[in-house]
C-alpha cells in the first residue's frame, strides 16, 4: 500500500458558502432547496444498495420499528393520562374517581421504560448485525482485488473505509429506517384522535407534525450537506494520514519530516473540530425549530379549544389532555432532523465503499469445473505472455517466452522496471496475462483452483507482510502444524535463528504492527524462513537479499540454491551468489534478452556483464546497487 506524508497537498474544505452557517444570502439556501430533490435522487442510489445488503435482517429492523412505535404510543398515553390525573385532581374529586388514572400512570410509566429498553436493544442489535454483514461483504469484495487493484491505495484509507465509512451507515440503519415509519404512524393516529373532537385540531396537529417532520429535516439537510461531506473528507484524510504516520514513522524521523507531518495532522484536526462545531450548531438549530413547532401547535390547539370549553362543547380537563398530548406526539418526529442531517455524509460513505467494491478484479473468476488437484511437478512455461498494468503506459511484458525445467535453479535479473516482479505475480495469479499463457506441468494456471495453486507455488515477496503477533505465530501462518524443530531448521537456513533466540521472549516476542519492531533485514530473513517452511514444488524469491549485509546475503543465497528437488526462481537486482544458479535469465524491455550460466554471460559481454560491472562499481563507491 502506498503512504503519503506531509508533502501531500492539503485537501480543500469548502464550507463557507454552502453550509448555511456563514453568509446571509437567502438565495443560497433557496438554491439548495431547489437542487435538494436532484441531490436526494443522486445520493439515494448508494443508500438503496446499502439497504439491499441489510434485507436479510428485516425481522430485526421491523421488530425495532414496531417497538419504537409502541414506545411513542405508550409515552403519549402516559402524558395524556398524567394530564387527566392532574387536571381532574385540581377539581378535588373523590379519590375513588382517580384510581384508574393513578393505575394508568403506573402502568404506562413502567411500560414505557421497558419498551424503550427493548427498542434500544433490538434496534442496536439490528444495526450491529447489518454493519457486520456489510463489513464481511466489503472485505469479501476486496480480497479478489488484492494486490493488483489495491496497490495504489493508501493502507490508512482502506482501513478508514472498512471501519469509519461503514460506521457512518449507522445513521441509515439506526436513524433513517424506523423514525419515518414511527412518525407517519403517529401522525395518522394523532390526526384521527384529534379529529374526533374537531377537524381543525386535526389539521393543526398534522400541519405542525409535517413542518417538524418534513420541512425542518429538509432544511437541516440542505444546510448541513456541505458540512457533512466536508467532515467525511477531512476525517478520511486525517485517519489515513495518522496511519501513514505510524507505519512510516521511521522514515519521517530519518528524513526530518516528523514535525511537518504532525503539523499537517494538527491542521486537519482543527478543520475536523471546526466542522463538528458547525454540525453541532445545526443540531441545536433543528432541535430549537422542532420545539418551536411543538409549542406553536400547542398554542393552536389551545386557541381552538378555549372557545369550545367556554360554550360547553369541550371539557376543560379534555383540553388539558389534548394540549399535553400534543407535546408528547412530537416525540415521534424529533429523531427525523438529525437523521436527515447526516444523510449526505452516510451517502458519501456508501459511495466510497461501492466505488472500491465495484472495481473489477485483475484476474478472471474460476469456472465451476476448475481443476482442484495440484498439477504434477513439471516445467514452468511463459508462452507468448504479454501484460500491461495500464494500456496507456504500454506493455510491461511483450510476448515473453520462458521455459524453466522442473527442479531447475534459475535467477531472473534485469534493470528496474523490466517486469521481474510482474513475472512472480503472474505465477501466483495475482495477475492474468493479456495474451499468452502461464503453465506449470502443462496446466494453464487460469484453469487451476486457487487451493491447488497455493499448494504448488510459494512466493516470498519483495515487501513481506508481517502480522502483529509473535514470531512463532508469523511462521505458522505458512504451516499451522509445524513443530519447533521445523521452525528452527527454516530459521537457521534463512539466517534468522540466532537473532530470534536472542530476542527478549525468543519465539514468543511480538513483532509489532506489520513487523515495525524489526529491522528491514530481520523482516526479510523472517519472511524467507516462513517461505521455506512451506512444502511446495516451486519457490519464488523476490529480492531475497535486499536489506542484508554481504555476509548474510551469501548465506541466504547458499540456502536457497541448496533446496533439493524444488524448482527455485530467484528474482534479484543483486548479482552476487548467482554462480551456483543453473541458469540466469536477463529480462529487458519485456523480453528475455540473454540466458545462460553466470560465467558464460560474463564472457559474452552483453547486458548481464554491463549490469555486473555497474554493481561492482557501485559497491566500490559504497553506493546502493544499480
Amino acid at each position: 500500500m502506498k503512504g503519503r506524508h506531509e508533502t501531500d497537498p492539503k485537501p480543500e474544505v469548502r464550507t463557507s458558502e454552502t453550509d448555511g452557517l456563514s453568509g446571509s444570502s437567502g438565495s443560497r439556501i433557496s438554491n439548495s432547496f431547489r437542487a435538494s430533490g436532484f441531490r436526494f435522487l443522486a445520493s439515494s442510489r448508494p443508500l438503496v444498495r446499502a439497504l439491499a445488503l441489510a434485507a436479510p435482517e428485516w425481522r430485526w429492523m421491523l421488530g425495532g420499528a414496531v417497538l419504537a412505535l409502541l414506545t411513542v404510543g405508550v409515552g403519549v398515553a402516559l402524558t395524556m393520562t398524567s394530564a387527566f390525573l392532574i387536571a381532574t385532581a385540581a377539581l378535588r374529586p373523590s379519590i375513588a374517581d382517580l384510581r384508574i388514572a393513578v393505575a394508568g400512570v403506573r402502568f404506562f410509566g413502567t411500560s414505557r421504560g421497558v419498551l424503550r429498553y427493548l427498542e434500544r436493544l433490538v434496534t442496536h442489535e439490528a444495526t450491529f448485525r447489518i454493519l457486520a454483514r456489510l463489513r464481511t461483504w466489503f472485505c469479501g469484495r476486496l480480497i479478489p482485488l488484492a494486490p493488483a487493484r489495491l496497490h495504489a491505495e493508501r493502507s490508512g484509507d482502506l482501513l478508514n473505509r472498512v471501519v469509519a465509512d461503514v460506521e457512518s451507515l449507522e445513521h441509515v440503519y439506526l436513524r433513517l429506517l424506523a423514525p419515518p415509519f414511527v412518525a407517519l404512524s403517529a401522525a395518522v393516529f394523532a390526526g384521527a384522535f384529534f379529529g374526533r373532537h374537531d377537524p381543525r385540531m386535526a389539521f393543526a396537529i398534522l400541519t405542525g407534525l409535517a413542518i417538524a417532520g418534513a420541512a425542518v429535516p429538509a432544511a437541516t439537510r440542505a444546510l448541513g450537506r456541505a458540512t457533512g461531506l466536508a467532515i467525511l473528507g477531512v476525517r478520511s484524510e486525517y485517519q489515513a494520514l495518522a496511519i501513514d504516520g505510524v507505519q512510516g514513522l521511521a522514515d519521517l524521523v530519518a528524513f526530518g519530516r516528523a514535525a511537518g507531518h504532525r503539523a499537517r495532522l494538527d491542521a486537519l484536526a482543527s478543520d475536523w473540530a471546526r466542522l463538528q462545531r458547525r454540525m453541532s450548531t445545526l443540531t441545536g438549530l433543528h432541535e430549537a425549530l422542532t420545539g418551536l413547532c411543538a409549542g406553536a401547535t400547542v398554542m393552536a390547539i389551545l386557541g381552538l379549544g378555549a372557545p369550545m370549553v367556554a360554550d360547553g362543547r369541550l371539557g376543560g380537563v379534555t383540553l388539558a389532555v389534548l394540549a399535553l398530548g400534543t407535546l408528547a406526539v412530537f416525540e415521534a418526529v424529533a429523531p427525523l432532523p438529525p437523521s436527515f442531517q447526516f444523510l449526505d455524509q452516510a451517502a458519501g460513505a456508501a459511495d466510497r465503499l461501492f466505488a472500491l467494491a465495484d472495481r473489477p478484479p485483475a484476474v478472471a473468476p474460476l469456472s465451476p469445473d476448475a481443476r482442484r488437484a495440484a498439477p504434477a511437478p513439471g516445467a514452468i512455461e511463459f508462452d507468448g505472455v504479454t501484460f500491461s498494468h495500464d494500456p496507456a503506459d504500454g506493455p510491461v511484458l511483450r510476448g515473453l517466452d520462458l521455459r524453466i525445467e522442473a527442479g531447475a535453479r534459475v535467477a531472473i535479473v534485469g534493470p528496474s522496471g523490466a517486469g521481474k516482479t510482474t513475472l512472480s505475480h503472474l505465477l501466483v495469479r495475482f495477475l492474468d496475462p493479456d495474451a499468452g499463457a502461464v503453465r506449470i506441468g502443462g496446466v494453464d494456471l487460469r484453469t487451476l483452483d486457487t487451493d491447488a495453486l497455493v499448494g504448488t507455488v510459494t512466493v516470498a515477496p519483495q515487501h513481506p507482510w508481517l502480522c502483529n503477533g509473535t514470531v512463532r505465530d508469523q511462521m505458522r501462518l505458512a504451516r499451522e502444524d509445524a513443530g519447533d524443530e521445523a521452525l528452527r531448521a527454516c530459521a537457521r537456513a534463512a539466517g534468522a535463528l540466532e537473532w530470534i533466540e536472542s530476542l527478549p521472549s525468543g519465539w514468543d516476542t511480538r513483532l509489532g504492527e506489520q513487523g515495525l519492531l524489526l529491522s528491514g533485514g530481520q523482516r526479510r530473513r523472517l519472511a524467507l524462513a516462513q517461505a521455506l517452511l512451506r512444502d511446495t514444488p516451486v519457490y519464488v524469491f523476490d529480492e531475497p537479499t535486499a536489506d542484508l549485509d554481504p555476509e548474510s546475503a551469501g548465506r541466504v543465497m547458499e540456502a536457497l540454491w541448496s533446496l533439493a528437488g524444488r524448482t527455485v526462481l530467484v528474482i534479484t537486482h543483486r548479482l552476487t551468489g548467482l554462480d551456483r544458479a543453473d541458469e540466469v535469465a536477463v529480462l529487458s524491455g519485456g523480453r528475455i534478452v540473454e540466458r545462460g550460466r553466470h560465467a558464460d554471460l560474463l564472457a559474452r559481454g552483453g547486458l548481464y556483464r554491463t549490469l555486473h560491472a555497474l554493481q561492482r562499481q557501485a559497491e566500490t563507491l559504497g553506493t546502493p546497487e544499480a
